[in-house]
Formats: C-alpha cells, structure tokens, sequence
C-alpha cells in the first residue's frame, strides 16, 4: 500500500524560483532589510507620522546617527542594526532635500563631523547653503 511520506526541504532552496527548481517563496530576510531600510529613509526624510513620532519620541533635535534611547523600541534596535547596511545604499542628492551638512553622508565615505572631528556640531541642513540660482533652478 502507498504511504505517504513527508519531505523535508531546506527553506534556502523553497526560496528559489520555480524556474531553479524551488517554491518561489520570498526570503524572509532580504524582505525584512528592505522593510528597515525604507523605514532608516523615512526617518530622515521625517514627514511620516511614525517618522515625527520617533524623532519627537527619542531624536529630539538631534541626527538619527547620534540619538541614543534608554529602551528603546524593537524598530528604534532595528534601524540601528540596518544603519551599516542602509547608508552604504542610500545617495544623497544635493539641493532643497534634508540632507545633514555634518551627519549625513554627502561628500565622504563617513560624515563630515566624523571626517574632521568635530564634537557637538549644530544642526544644518545642507539646503540652507543653497540658492535658487546656484542650482540653476530661477523661477521665471
């Protein structure tokens, strides 16, 4: 009589495409980077209602680079843990964005503050050293 078997199959392998030979399934890992990853951007990019609640909750003022929290939440440890990875695929564009002067990474392979060692520099944004006719964008 035929018995039924089950088959056990490494979760490596169900992720692949069917065309490969697995299951098509999405890997849970490489989903979740690129869940904390867009979440490391809305966070700078702050104008998110769950951005402006953590930057209001544990930024305060400060970059997210640099903000620190007693206990914080299991996002807040996620972004800290995806920050290594995200800002080496995160591009900073010059112009009217909210990108850090001295925290962000625009001119460097590290910050700027990081670069030359400065301790405590003030909040600036990058946008505030720009003008309409520097960037070639008059208004007519």
């Amino acid at each position: 009589m035929g018995t039924s078997r089950i088959h056990c199959l490494f979760w490596e392998k169900l992720c692949f495409l069917v065309e490969e030979g697995g299951m098509g399934f999405g890997n849970f890992g490489d989903s979740m980077a690129a869940l904390s990853c867009k979440l490391w951007l809305r966070l700078h990019q702050n104008n998110f209602v769950w951005a402006n609640f953590i930057s209001t909750k544990y930024i305060q003022g400060q970059h997210p680079l640099v903000a620190r929290a007693d206990s914080p939440p299991s996002s807040w440890r996620r972004l800290e843990e995806i920050h290594p990875f995200a800002k080496a695929r995160i591009q900073w564009y010059l112009g009217h964005g909210f990108v850090d002067f001295w925290y962000d990474y625009w001119c460097f392979e590290a910050p700027l503050a990081v670069t030359l060692n400065v301790i405590n520099p003030p909040y600036m944004l990058l946008g505030e050293f720009f003008s309409e006719e520097w960037l070639g964008c008059t208004k007519a």
